[in-house]
C-alpha cells in the first residue's frame, strides 16, 4: 500500500507546477508539507499553505462555462512520495493502482511521464514496469488537476473535493500470462426489443466466435504449449457449450 504520507505543494495552476524543478531535483523544496492519502487537500491545508476551499453547489457551473476548457486559475496537487520494490521488480510486472483521484492527474516515476487520466469515480492504473531503473529506491510523482474536461461531465449535487481521495497501491503480476483486458461484443441489434423479438431469435442458431492474443514479455512459450478453455451459459447458469 502507498497510502499514508506523501509531500505535497498546492500551484496556482498546472503550468506553474510544471515549470518547477520538482521533475529533476531529487531534493524536495522546504514548501512542500506532509499529506495523508487518501484525502483532500481542502480538508488538510491550513489558509497558511493553501487559499483553495471546498465548493458546495446545486446545479450550477464552479467556474465560468467554456467546454471543454477549464479556467487559468486551476489549483494543481503535487503529490512525491519515494518506494522500495526491493527484489520484486525483476521478477514482475509492477502496476500502480488509483482507487480515485479528483479530478484528473498525471502520473511520473522516476523522472518519466508514465500516463494521464481523467474520470473521478473510477479507478485507474498504470503499468511501471518499464518505467522503473535499476535502483532500490523509486520516485512516484503525482500531479492532480482541481479542473479538467471531466469536471462538465460531473456536474452534480455534491461537494467539490480535490486531490487524491480513495486508496493507492502497488499490484505484483507475473511477467509470464495474465488476463489484462476482457469484453463482450454482441452482433445483435435491437431497436425496442420485444418478447417476441426474443422468442424468435431463442429459435435460430448462433455462433459465438473467440479470437485470442497471446503476448508474452519473454520468449519461453514453445508452440502447442498454450490452451485455452472456453464454456458458454444460457441465464440458468447451464453449460450448454464447451470447448477447448
Amino acid at each position: 500500500s502507498l497510502n499514508g504520507k506523501w509531500k505535497f505543494k498546492l500551484f496556482p495552476n498546472p503550468n506553474k507546477a510544471f515549470e518547477s524543478n520538482i521533475w529533476t531535483d531529487e531534493k524536495l523544496p522546504d514548501e512542500f508539507h506532509p499529506i495523508i492519502v487518501p484525502g483532500c487537500w481542502q480538508l488538510q491545508l491550513d489558509n497558511e499553505l493553501s487559499d483553495d476551499y471546498p465548493i458546495y453547489m446545486n446545479f450550477k457551473y464552479p467556474f465560468p462555462v467554456d467546454p471543454p476548457f477549464v479556467p487559468e486559475k486551476n489549483p494543481t496537487g503535487v503529490y512525491i512520495r519515494k518506494f522500495s520494490l526491493k527484489n520484486y521488480a525483476s521478477k514482475n510486472k509492477v502496476i500502480v493502482h488509483f482507487c480515485g483521484v479528483d479530478s484528473a492527474f498525471y502520473v511520473f516515476c522516476d523522472g518519466k511521464q508514465v500516463g494521464y487520466s481523467t474520470d473521478s469515480r473510477l479507478c485507474s492504473e498504470f503499468d511501471l514496469t518499464s518505467f522503473l531503473s535499476d535502483e532500490d529506491e523509486h520516485r512516484l510523482i503525482v500531479l492532480v488537476v482541481r479542473w479538467s474536461c471531466g469536471s462538465y461531465l460531473e456536474d452534480q449535487d455534491h461537494w467539490r473535493l480535490s486531490g487524491i481521495y480513495r486508496s493507492v497501491y502497488l499490484v505484483y503480476l507475473p511477467k509470464v500470462f495474465h488476463i489484462s483486458d476482457c469484453f463482450w461484443k454482441s452482433k445483435i441489434e435491437l431497436f425496442n426489443p420485444t418478447s417476441k423479438d426474443f422468442e424468435s431469435l431463442s429459435a435460430k442458431k448462433a455462433t459465438l466466435d473467440v479470437i485470442c492474443n497471446f503476448e508474452c514479455d519473454e520468449n519461453i512459450f514453445q508452440s502447442g504449449d498454450i490452451s485455452l478453455s472456453v464454456s458458454l451459459y444460457s441465464m440458468g447458469i447451464v453449460a450448454i457449450e464447451k470447448h477447448k
